[in-house]
């Protein structure tokens, strides 16, 4: 997996030139890519607080925290999982690596997270909200958050080039995942005898850390930290191999 500095620059070209495109025929440009969470945020804040009397603690903050985790990681999968047959053009009038194409991907999206977390940051001052020095561990959280999504990017994407299905089916299981990962309900209304399969998602996981970093100014234990390192490591470990056990035929199958 090792990169040179060449390879190293092309990919942060492919995502700068990516990230300009995505908002390039839009006059509104950026301010698209937070108009989505804004909104579901929105009717969330009405359904679960106001509605059905949610008392979980900076409600909006946690729900707002959520809808980014989460739209992070369904728009750097689905980008990821197209990022080598979008890109079918390129690959066949230039010769490179292929697997620069899905971590081009992966810091296009990563662009955009970050720059929602900026306007998060802006929520927390409207709501007062304060900082302590545990968001210092806040960029560990993102980094295992960039290995699952890379894996799934990989592993996914190298299925995609043949079967154009895998997009679809993996776009109704966001779906799903959705409801499945505490986006606006807590991890401590899951029953205890579903908790340790439930916590096994990921997703949950790193969602869960970063509200106790950022809102609760908490850090979960050594061994829970291990686990979640552990098991987005072996996402991109595993999702990496089978894309460079397939990387021969990409080219012909784009």
């Amino acid at each position: 997996m090792a990169l040179t500095r060449r390879e190293l620059d092309l990919i942060a070209e492919l995502a700068w030139t990516d990230f300009k495109m995505r908002y390039n025929s839009s006059k509104l440009g950026f301010v698209w890519s937070f108009l989505n969470p804004l909104m579901m945020l929105t009717t969330l804040y009405v359904v679960f607080h106001l509605l059905m009397r949610s008392n979980i603690e900076q409600y909006p903050l946690f729900l707002l925290l959520g809808i980014i985790l989460w739209n992070y990681f369904a728009e750097s999968t689905v980008a990821g999982i197209a990022a080598v047959s979008n890109k079918a053009p390129l690959i066949n009038r230039i010769r490179f690596r292929k697997d620069i194409i899905v971590f081009a991907s992966g810091l296009t999206t990563l662009l955009s997270f970050t720059l929602n977390m900026i306007v998060f940051a802006v929520f927390m001052l409207v709501f007062g909200a304060g900082l302590s020095w545990h968001v210092l561990y806040l960029p560990v959280v993102v980094f295992q958050f960039l290995m699952l999504t890379l894996g799934i990017s990989f592993g996914l994407g190298a299925v995609y080039t043949r079967y154009h299905d895998t997009k679809h089916i993996w776009e109704v299981l966001l779906q799903i995942g959705f409801f499945l990962t505490p986006i606006f309900y807590q991890v401590g209304i899951i029953p205890p005898e579903y908790a340790g399969a439930y916590m096994l998602n990921p997703v949950t996981r790193i969602i869960t850390s970063a509200r106790e970093l950022i809102l609760y100014h908490q850090m979960a234990d050594a061994g829970s930290q291990v686990v979640t390192f552990v098991i987005c490591a072996s996402a991109l470990a595993g999702g990496y191999a089978y894309f460079r056990s397939r990387r021969d035929y990409l080219a012909d199958e784009v």
